[in-house]
C-alpha cells in the first residue's frame, strides 16, 4: 500500500525516509490506516523505534512535472537497512551476545509502546530496523492498535500481521491480548536470530 523513498533536504543534507501512500479516490480503509499510523507513531518517542518527523494527508508529489495527490509520512532513517537484511542468507544467525544484545533493545522499544497501551501486532524481523550506529529500531506501525481498557478488557480481535509471527488465539479467531501477541513475535524473531 506504500512505497519508501529516500529523501534529503537540499541545504542541509537531513536525511529521512519518506513513506508513500498514493491514496485512491474515496477509499477510506487506506485512508483510516494511514490515520490510525499517524496517530500510534506520533507518541511514540523512543530511542529503540523509528520515529515520526513529519506527516501530510494532503500532499503533492512532482515527478517529470506531472503533480498526483498523495499521503506521506516522514519517518528517521534506518541506514543500515532491516535486521532481516542480515539474517536472510540460511545458516547465517547471530552470535548469542550479539542476538541478546539487538533482543534487549527490542524488548526495551516494545515495553515503551506497551506501557503507552499500543500494540504493534507485525512485529517481524523485516519491520526491525538499524540506524547508522546499528541501534535497533522497531518500525511500520500500520497495523499497530492502541488497546483500550474500556473495550472488550483491552483485548482485540482482527486477524492481521504475518504468519508464522501470530499468536494461536488470533490464528484460532479468538479475542487476544496485542501486548501478549507481540511478545509472541519477538520470541519468534529470537528464535530466528539464533537459529
Amino acid at each position: 500500500t506504500s512505497e519508501v523513498i529516500l529523501a534529503e533536504h537540499l541545504e542541509t543534507g537531513f536525511k529521512l525516509a519518506i513513506k508513500i501512500f498514493k491514496p485512491i479516490k474515496h477509499f477510506k480503509l487506506m485512508i483510516d490506516n494511514f490515520r490510525k499510523e499517524v496517530e500510534s507513531m506520533k507518541n511514540l518517542k523512543h530511542e529503540n523505534l523509528i520515529n515520526v518527523i513529519a506527516a501530510n494527508e494532503s500532499g503533492v508529489m512532482m515527478n517529470e512535472g506531472n503533480k498526483s495527490s498523495i499521503m506521506y509520512i516522514g519517518v528517521e532513517l534506518a541506514e543500515n537497512a532491516e535486521l532481516f537484511d542480515y539474517i536472510a542468507d540460511p545458516g547465517k544467525a547471530f552470535s548469542e551476545p550479539c542476538a541478546r544484545h539487538f533482543f534487549k533493545q527490542l524488548v526495551s522499544g516494545l515495553k515503551f509502546m506497551h506501557d503507552q497501551g499500543v500494540a504493534h501486532r507485525d512485529l517481524k524481523t523485516e519491520n526491525l530496523f538499524l540506524n547508522s550506529d546499528f541501534t535497533l529500531k522497531i518500525g511500520d506501525f500500520g497495523f499497530s492498535k492502541f488497546m483500550n481498557p474500556e473495550v472488550n478488557l483491552g483485548m482485540l480481535k482482527t486477524v492481521l500481521g504475518t504468519s508464522g509471527y501470530q499468536c494461536p488465539e488470533m490464528l484460532e479467531g479468538q479475542y487476544y491480548s496485542g501486548s501478549a501477541n507481540d511478545v509472541f513475535a519477538i520470541g519468534v524473531i529470537l528464535f530466528i536470530l539464533t537459529k
